[in-house]
């Protein structure tokens, strides 16, 4: 038989030697369109017509080398319809860690990973705080893969970048550096900083406490979880009628965690020993400290660094979610912390992604107000809603039942 010298069969470079038979060159390039094709639904092959043209093979051949994919599950027929591709599920998520070193990271990737395999998905997780450059790399690892989910902080302009050019789906479970009480271009799910910091801000009021400092990382302005938790605490003073003085609200230097290195040290100079100084020096010390961390030691070490020892654990609300306080605050001492669950933070962003590469829909931002009071005594920690508050949970939404005082900051939000 001769073959015509525009057939694909006679580009012997990149054919396998399966042997003599053109059925098996024929096969062979059978083969790889079902790799390539097997994740569309209802993918189907050229009817055996189309395709002895294309090969400029007889139909006999065709048909050879399809009823080898039909034996091995490949392929399958249906009558008067045509040969269609046996689709393969796909039940990978790719997880983009921005951090591989930082606890708030490791600790969220794990949460996740444990779900999604419980949910019978398999992982791959890739480090990368820049998602422009690194995309390419990324989708490249990328096997039959429903999405990707994004773990800790990425930069708004990156996401923005990738809601443009991802071939599938993502959602962000963590921050970003722009105002998330609008509308998105990309799926983003997060907790209600505002709302827990209120909490917070508000149980110490309930103390009796009416100094109060706040302490979180980084510029005040930069990323959306320290803006939104200091409109909570500012919030939380005006609605019990307490002016707040900006001096109570401090930026810590943002900590850098790299490979090798143990909780880095804090250095008590310049801008933030002067803040921390101006509080012990004019009178103007707060009796009682809320801080944004991921570990008690760091806690620990911001009281002996920049406060004198002035404060004791007794005297601290942290903020965290709750799955650190299994793994980051061991200590013995009492303490106090609001927070929240990481794990329905990654149900949701699974349910989106899910729902996305199903049937993509305009982009979500959903954030989460559930948020609870935590109290450690003799080393064992208890969950409690505050008083006054019902924490209720279902597969679509998390509601916070409060107390007057509190609906403002206590309705879940999608924007």
């Amino acid at each position: 038989m001769t073959l015509d010298s525009a057939s694909p069969l006679l580009n012997t470079a990149s054919l396998p030697k399966h042997g003599p038979l053109i059925s098996d060159r024929v096969e062979y390039f059978l083969r790889k369109e079902v790799a390539l094709r097997r994740h569309e639904p209802n993918a189907q092959l050229k009817h055996e017509a189309d395709l002895a043209e294309q090969f400029s093979v007889s139909r006999k051949t065709i048909r050879t080398a399809v009823d080898r994919l039909k034996k091995e599950g490949l392929v399958y027929a249906i009558r008067g319809k045509g040969t269609f591709i046996k689709s393969q599920q796909r039940n990978n998520i790719t997880l983009v860690s921005s951090n591989q070193y930082h606890p708030y990271n490791t600790t969220a990737v794990g949460v996740v990973t444990s779900l999604l395999r419980q949910q019978g998905y398999n992982t791959n997780l890739i480090i990368s705080n820049d998602l422009k450059q690194d995309w390419d790399h990324i989708e490249d690892e990328q096997t039959a893969c429903i999405g990707t989910m994004l773990v800790g902080q990425f930069r708004d302009q990156n996401l923005r970048w990738l809601a443009n050019h991802a071939k599938t789906p993502f959602v962000l479970v963590g921050d970003c550096d722009s105002a998330v009480r609008s509308p998105t271009t990309y799926n983003h799910v997060l907790p209600n900083n505002s709302a827990t910091a209120f909490r917070a801000t508000d149980y110490l009021l309930s103390l009796g406490h009416t100094q109060i400092g706040y302490l979180t990382w980084g510029e005040l302005d930069k990323f959306a979880y320290i803006k939104e938790s200091s409109d909570g605490f500012l919030a939380a003073l005006q609605n019990r009628g307490i002016e707040p003085d900006p001096a109570w609200c401090i930026a810590l230097p943002a900590v850098h965690f790299a490979e090798g290195e143990q909780i880095p040290a804090f250095s008590p100079l310049g801008k933030t020993k002067r803040q921390f100084d101006d509080w012990f020096n004019n009178g103007n010390t707060p009796t009682a400290l809320i801080i944004h961390s991921s570990l008690e030691l760091q806690i620990r070490d911001i009281l002996d660094t920049y406060c004198r020892n002035h404060f004791t654990l007794e005297s601290v609300v942290a903020i965290t979610a709750y799955e650190q306080l299994r793994i980051s605050y061991g200590g013995m001492g009492q303490m106090t912390a609001t927070c929240y669950r990481f794990e329905y933070l990654a149900k949701r962003a699974l349910t989106i992604l899910t729902q996305q590469q199903n049937q993509p829909n305009a982009p979500v931002r959903e954030i989460c107000d559930q948020n609870f009071m935590c109290f450690r005594k003799h080393g064992v920690w208890q969950t409690t809603p505050a008083p006054g508050s019902d924490l209720e949970t279902n597969p679509s939404q998390v509601t916070l039942k409060a107390s007057p005082k509190t609906d403002q900051l206590a309705t879940a939000s999608v924007l």
